[in-house]
């Protein structure tokens, strides 16, 4: 026994791994796992075998199952296609990786006399651990990678340090496997590994594979094809290593060809999709203007930074990765141009997405972790470098990473105990719970405020300062149609706004963002009188507080007087709060207006708009 881990100490090291990563997945059975962004990626697969509806036609099954499995509040995994078809919002490649657990778990459901609606409990179970299949295969792949640079030894070393001292141990056990990261993860280990094979010997096989794997990364997370960097660089060590490789490729044009025949073959079915249900070959469904990638304004500082989820502070593993591209230059130039490449590219784009700390699900940044696939060649130089220095320096390093290890396992155990949030955190919110078993809840007022669940009611706060930002008396009408400028009416006895068939929209204040407020959010607050006739026929106007990025809405909400409230021939007083969402830019508008659908005519006066600040003690 004792040979055998001494002469395969890497393998030992995935054994254990392994184990350890199992017995987690088992002892935390899935709860309705298949729900949120999860359910849109699966959502393929009983839509086309099952209901066999993929253009979402039928509205009757798909509310069944919303309702019956709460897999989300609303239907935001789908969007508006061609000819009143809906598409799944999520490229298809999750649900390849899916499908064998799925058709496995459709038998067992239809044998055991479970629904077989494509979410009853063997779903469930058969997709949840399926999904271990793909952690396996993706540390397999790393090690072959490892190996493929360091001797045993280092790489089972490395192997250990990967999973325990950074964030993926928590994204590849429980219901975090199931996100598109351990996916990729597999997907860019095996596409690492089979770069290096193809790039050594390129044959016919390792060709149908390359292609095969690149078009599921596309087809995953699209912005993951950047992989495609190493790749193309590997040995390019100057400006006549460029010449040199485009040489290499073109005398592999045969084998290139097959890769891009695999590569279409793949992705077709994505490609039939989109014509079908969108009426384009190429369809970009992320048409929600408050979110996108902001490329000349990159959030790169607070993606490695900020405690809320910066990579740097929640891994710190990462400068010793970092640090190790010195050595990785000395030792291995000709991989250290495609590393350090495909490194500074992937962290440029991942960190130009508007929400740069992608929700929740991770104490760190899970939207990089299957770049530690080349980040850990740097680091295991910076070990060899440390392996011949001093002996102190050994200790020192040594004492620094055991330290780090013991951070990010208790960093873990925090977040499955509910004590370190994956979103929302501040900095000091993070001392207070630094080295704590447990949370205690004054320390929630620490937290940046939770936007999605804060109501719509500000009510008579007294923790918020308070100032006009626009307001409307109607004496004047600043270049609206004069005639709709009711100011000397004696049954009204103000001055006011009349809203009816041939006005639609009241004036509004507009205002950008960083005129408003400085501070992470604010609530917009808006006062106004309302006089509604005595009338079967009218409605109180919908009151709008909506944000625009480049003349398109986002975050747009529409207020109601409820019934209860209206008071008919008489003037009430209304009001209404929004907090301030993640805004895209500060550039980005503020309108707030009233929207009329009615005919007979309703007035409004004493229109005022005022931004609620957070009093910070």
């Amino acid at each position: 026994m004792m040979n055998f881990i001494k002469n395969n100490f890497s393998k030992t090291c995935l054994i254990i791994i392994i184990i350890i990563i199992t017995t987690i997945k088992i002892s935390h059975p899935p709860q309705n796992e298949l729900s949120w962004d999860v359910f849109g990626y699966y959502l393929y697969l009983p839509a086309k075998f099952i209901y066999h509806d993929s253009g979402f036609t039928n509205k009757e099954w798909l509310d069944t199952i919303y309702n019956k499995y709460q897999v989300s509040t609303t239907q935001y995994q789908l969007v508006d296609g061609v000819n009143n078809f809906r598409l799944i919002k999520y490229s298809m490649g999750m649900s390849y990786l899916y499908s064998p657990f799925f058709f496995i778990g459709h038998a067992i459901a239809k044998s055991f006399g479970y629904p077989p609606d494509g979410l009853s409990p063997p779903y469930q179970m058969s997709v949840y651990f399926g999904m271990l299949l793909y952690t396996i295969l993706g540390l397999i792949f790393l090690r072959k990678i490892l190996l493929y640079f360091f001797n045993d030894k280092l790489t089972g070393l490395i192997l250990l340090l990967i999973v325990f001292s950074t964030n993926y141990i928590l994204q590849c056990t429980t219901y975090r496997s199931m996100l598109s990261h351990n996916g990729v993860f597999m997907l860019v280990s095996f596409f690492i590994w089979i770069s290096l094979v193809w790039s050594k010997k390129a044959t016919i096989i390792n060709s149908i594979f390359l292609g095969l794997v690149s078009g599921m990364i596309i087809i995953t997370r699209p912005n993951e094809i950047v992989c495609i960097l190493f790749l193309l660089l590997i040995g390019v060590s100057g400006l006549k290593g460029i010449k040199d490789k485009i040489i290499f490729f073109l005398k592999r044009w045969k084998y290139l060809i097959i890769s891009m025949i695999a590569f279409f073959i793949v992705i077709y079915p994505q490609l039939y999709y989109w014509k079908i249900f969108s009426g384009k070959w190429i369809f970009y469904s992320y048409n929600n203007p408050g979110e996108g990638f902001d490329f000349l304004t990159p959030y790169t500082l607070d993606f490695l930074f900020s405690f809320r989820k910066g990579w740097i502070i929640y891994t710190p593993l990462v400068i010793f990765m970092i640090y190790g591209f010195k050595f990785l230059y000395r030792n291995k130039k000709e991989v250290f141009y495609s590393i350090l490449t495909y490194t500074l590219v992937s962290l440029f784009i991942v960190s130009s997405w508007t929400c740069w700390w992608y929700a929740g699900g991770c104490y760190s940044q899970r939207a990089i972790i299957s770049l530690y696939i080349v980040l850990v060649i740097p680091l295991g130089y910076l070990i060899q470098q440390i392996q011949k220095s001093k002996v102190h320096i050994k200790i020192i390093f040594w004492i620094i990473i055991g330290l780090i290890v013991l951070l990010n396992l208790f960093q873990y155990w925090q977040t499955y105990n509910g004590i370190l949030p994956t979103d929302r955190i501040t900095a000091r919110y993070y001392f207070k719970i630094f080295g704590q078993t447990k949370a205690h809840p004054e320390w929630d007022s620490f937290l940046l405020v939770d936007k999605e669940n804060t109501g719509v009611d500000l009510g008579n706060n007294t923790l918020y300062s308070k100032k006009i930002i626009g307001t409307f008396d109607f004496s004047k009408p600043n270049g609206e149609k004069k005639d709709k400028y009711i100011t000397d009416t004696s049954f009204l006895g103000r001055k006011c706004f009349q809203m009816d068939s041939s006005c639609d929209f009241s004036p509004k204040v507009e205002m950008k963002y960083k005129e408003i407020t400085k501070e992470y959010y604010a609530w917009i607050r808006v006062n106004f009188d309302m006089y509604l006739p005595d009338s079967s026929e009218v409605e109180p106007p919908l009151l709008v507080i909506t944000y625009l990025h480049k003349n398109e809405n986002y975050s747009y909400q529409t207020f109601r007087i409820s019934d209860d409230k209206i008071e008919k021939n008489k003037w009430i007083s209304c009001y209404f709060s929004k907090i301030t969402p993640d805004i895209r830019n500060k550039n980005d508008l503020l309108n707030v207006y009233f929207w009329y659908r009615m005919k007979k005519p309703v007035y409004i006066s004493n229109f005022q708009v005022e931004v609620c600040e957070p009093i910070i003690k």
